[in-house]
Order: structure tokens, then sequence, then C-alpha cells
């Protein structure tokens, strides 16, 4: 089997951060800067993509499976003339991954109406584009989580070929559980993900002043990066909560890990999510969750997640507080949590459960 990526250059270095031999071949598409804005990078990428996608043929000799990585223009619109150039001998598998909200109602599940913003309108118009044209050309469709699964399923495509795809996660052994115990300045608890509306990082810092109401000087790490970092940095200062919480950046690999060594709970105050897999990673080190009790979070974390009615912050904190307060059933929690990710998120059971779907959806000739 050959495989080749076709993407930019930052695609190929990305891939090459992680993957040490990755045994694939790349295609650059477009030469992006790490530093250009999305005004420019955004429109640039979808012209360069549509030119190369008028230029590549695919070989009708062998068995072409062609996979777009997301709804975004870039992506799905030339990963259309490709398959429409080539549809003889190609199938396409198109990755969707979360839809728009509507624009009225912004990032907030069932949300109160309200004006929308520009950016929203656009993102939502130019995402029903693609959701369209995905719709109606692909010959399967990789969503994050079983309420989208609907909204695909037509007379041309059959439920078995609209896959509920989920990231993975590095599953430590169980001996790295125990690396770092009883830690002085150990976190209460930790947050990871975009600063960003959808993830309701703003409002954990009112959370967790109720939280240090109760339990004073409980500490909070935040990780992750984003739009809202300058707002998030000004409410924990307005609040006094300066002591309380340590607003982390980026991490990944082992720095991250040993955050999650050093704490108790992982918290996922997300406002609207198609899946959330951020939490897993802590999951994975025996933390165990809270959320509010979004559709998608039903499925993704039936155990191992206490999940709290959406638009009750008081009631988030009081489930934090009430599982810092009670070590038995946080552990009880945390076990939960260790043993779902353990059993489904790795990413050998990811990978085998993508390929057994693709298989089982007939999208190989051989099938």
């Amino acid at each position: 089997m050959e495989v080749v990526v076709h993407g930019s250059n930052l695609t190929e270095s990305l891939w090459r951060r992680y993957v040490e031999d990755p045994g694939i071949s790349f295609s650059e598409i477009s030469n992006l800067n790490e530093d250009e804005s999305l005004r420019y990078s955004y429109p640039k990428r979808v012209f360069q993509g549509i030119r190369y996608a008028f230029g590549l043929n695919m070989n009708p000799e062998v068995e072409n499976l062609l996979y777009t990585a997301s709804d975004f223009w870039p992506d799905s619109l030339p990963g259309l003339i490709i398959y429409l150039r080539n549809r003889d001998y190609c199938r396409w598998i198109a990755g969707f991954f979360m839809f728009a909200p509507n624009p009225l109602k912004g990032f907030r599940e069932n949300g109160p109406w309200r004006l929308p913003s520009v950016r929203a309108l656009i993102y939502w118009a130019s995402q029903q584009l693609a959701y369209h044209v995905v719709r109606r050309f692909a010959d399967a469709v990789f969503v994050t989580s079983e309420p989208d699964v609907d909204r695909f399923v037509s007379l041309k495509r059959a439920r078995e070929k609209v896959i509920v795809i989920r990231g993975g996660v590095d599953v430590p052994s169980a001996d790295r559980l125990d690396e770092v115990d009883n830690v002085e300045g150990e976190y209460d608890a930790v947050f990871v993900g975009r600063f960003h509306p959808q993830k309701g990082v703003v409002e954990l810092i009112d959370i967790w002043g109720m939280v240090c109401q109760e339990i004073p000087g409980a500490r909070l790490a935040l990780i992750g990066v984003g739009p809202l970092e300058e707002e998030v940095r000004g409410r924990i200062s307005s609040l006094g909560l300066d002591g309380e919480i340590d607003v982390l950046g980026f991490l990944d690999g082992e720095p991250k890990h040993e955050v999650f060594r050093k704490s108790k709970l992982i918290l996922h105050p997300a406002l609207y999510d198609s899946g959330g897999m951020a939490a897993a990673e802590g999951m994975a080190f025996g933390l165990p969750g809270v959320s509010y009790d979004l559709l998608a979070l039903r499925t993704y974390y039936p155990r191992g997640m206490a999940k709290v009615p959406l638009g009750h912050p008081e009631e988030f904190a009081g489930t934090i507080v009430g599982l810092l307060n009670n070590q038995e059933e946080r552990d009880s929690l945390g076990r939960q949590a260790r043993e779902l990710i353990t059993r489904e998120w790795s990413w050998d059971i990811q990978a085998d459960r993508i390929w057994n779907s693709i298989s089982s959806a007939g999208l190989l000739k051989d099938d």
C-alpha cells in the first residue's frame, strides 16, 4: 500500500515532529509561513489547493482512497475536484468533525437567541457549502460523535458509511501513574484546551472562584493558548485568583503529563462540543472528569466523568468541591476514567477500529 499526504510544507513538518519514520511520501500543495495571518493564508490555501487539484491525476490501475481531513475549504474543495476528476477509480472519505453553531445562538448548546457576529455568519455559511458538497458527493464521511451521524445518512449513503471517529491518546503504563505522589504544590484540577468561547474557559475562572470560597487556596492549572488568553488573565486578576490559577500556556508530551500526575481532577467546561478529546488525555492518567452534560459527551464519556446541567456554574463548582472533599468517590470515578480510556481510546484500538469500519463499509475493492 502506498500512502501519499498532500498538504503544505507545515503538514510534513508536523508529521515528522511526532512520527520518526512515517513510511509515507509527501506532496506539497502550498508553502506557508507559521506567522502568516489567517486572512492571508486561508484564501491562499484555497486557491493553491484548487489549482493543485486540477493537476492531480490518480493511477487508474490501482485502488484509490481519497481522504480530506476537514470541512474547511482548503481541504474540502480541492478534495471535491480531485474526486470528480478521478471518480471512476477513487472513493472519497470526507472528514467533517464539528458543525458550526447556529450563528443566532453561538457557542452554547441550546443557548438563547442573540445577534450574530459577522465572523460567526461567515463561518456558518462557508460550512453550509462544504456540508452540502460532502453530503452529495462523498462515498463515506468521518464524524466525531453519534449525534452527527443522521445528518449524513441519505439514499446514496447508508448508515454504515457514516463512521464515528474519535481521536486516540497515549495511555500511560500503570507504573507511571505513581511516579508523582503527594507532591507539594500539586494542582487540585487541570484544564486542557483552546482559550476559545466554545471551551468555557472564561466561565471556568468564575467557577474556580466559587471553589476557592469553599476550599481556600485550591489550585487550578490551565494548559492551552487561544484568542481569549488576555481575557482569561484579566478575569483571574479581577477575581484575585493569581495565586490560585496558573496559566501554563501550550504544553505537550512529558511536561503536560507531569501536570496530570500532579493533579486530582480534569475539568472540561465546554459549552458547545462535538466530542472533546482533550479530557481523555488526563483521564488516561486516572483523573476523574467534570463537564457539562452536552449531548456528544454522553457517548464520548459514559463513565469516568461527572456531568452537570449546562448553565449551572454553581453546580459545576459544587461538583468539583464534592469530589475534592471525597477521596473515595474521586478514586472510584478516576478508576472508571482510566478503564474507559484504556479500553476505548488507545491509538492501536482506534487504528484497528477505523480500518475495520472502512472495510465493513465496502470502501475497499476486495470487499
